[in-house]
């Protein structure tokens, strides 16, 4: 690994995540000095890897931004009891970016959503959005990817559900168009976006869109599992998610993924191409090179 002493550092937030420890590892194998930011301190040395602690929750006091001079900012508080957890990411956002301003820090990415637009009915897609209007165009790069395909996620679960269960429920059939991105394409956007310093906001979405239904169905063929796929009323599922919600049992989804795919909207595609150089993978076959049916990589199928 050639590192590269002269570039300042790359700071990443929520570097134990599915898209933040991605990152680590390929800003760190590309010979970047990395500093990545968690909830928990970590003790594990990696060459190039510096690890600080940081929390959104104000009494976790100002991260420590010595020498770097790209944040990128994944992390994000998903749940907490009894507290406004939009207003907590609102507001931890916020001084992470006063902060990275007082450091020098010369660009802030920020990972945003799809389900982020001014009519957002989902509290995950109106917090994303809140923290868009709040960061500046001109000097800041925001991108919003599509469902990532990876070994975690989502997707991660929705493979994990579809390799080990006897049947999938499809909400109202599983007609919904999904936009997506393969996590390695995610990650060459972003090594593009660093060295040219990009600003502004994109999408980050394959050209081709598909069904979750026809996704489900690669999945299982991949997985050579055949369970049944059900037709479940929105109505239905979200019932059964309030119901377990309420009796604290613990889902790989919950109601804001609900209300995220029940406010589907497309986005326009080839922001990869036009500003990072990037084809994306089409999703199909981004599935069969993670499930080890192909070639690369290895199967993401959890025993």
């Amino acid at each position: 690994m050639n590192m590269k002493p002269d570039h300042p550092a790359i700071a990443i937030t929520g570097a134990n995540g599915f898209i933040g420890s991605h990152l680590v590892s390929m800003f760190r194998e590309a010979g970047y000095s990395v500093v990545a930011f968690s909830r928990e301190a970590q003790t594990h040395l990696q060459d190039g890897v510096t690890r600080r602690r940081f929390d959104l929750e104000p009494e976790s006091g100002q991260p420590d931004l010595t020498g770097c001079g790209v944040l990128i900012h994944c992390a994000y508080i998903k749940h907490l009891p009894k507290q406004d957890t939009g207003q907590l990411n609102v507001l931890g956002t916020r001084r992470l970016y006063e902060a990275a301003k007082q450091a020098g820090v010369k660009q802030f990415i920020f990972f945003s959503s799809l389900s982020a637009h001014d009519h957002a009915i989902s509290s995950y897609g109106r917090m994303k959005y809140e923290i868009e209007t709040s960061l500046d165009l001109k000097t800041d790069l925001i991108l919003k990817p599509g469902l990532v395909l990876g070994s975690g996620g989502l997707f991660g679960n929705l493979v994990h559900t579809v390799s080990h269960s006897w049947a999938v429920p499809l909400v109202d059939g599983g007609r919904q168009l999904l936009q997506t991105i393969d996590l390695e394409d995610v990650g060459k956007c972003v090594a593009a976006a660093v060295e040219r310093g990009a600003v502004g906001r994109f999408t980050l979405v394959a050209d081709e869109p598909l069904t979750l239904r026809d996704m489900v169905k690669t999945i299982r063929i991949q997985s050579k599992r055949k369970p049944l796929l059900l037709s479940v009323p929105y109505w239905m599922v979200s019932l059964g998610l309030r119901l377990a919600e309420l009796l604290r049992i613990p889902l790989s989804v919950g109601r804001e993924n609900l209300l995220g795919l029940k406010q589907n909207i497309l986005w326009e595609t080839g922001d990869c191409l036009r500003e990072f150089g990037v084809k994306p993978i089409p999703p199909i076959a981004s599935i069969q090179r993670l499930m080890g049916q192909t070639s690369h990589g290895k199967s993401i199928i959890r025993k």
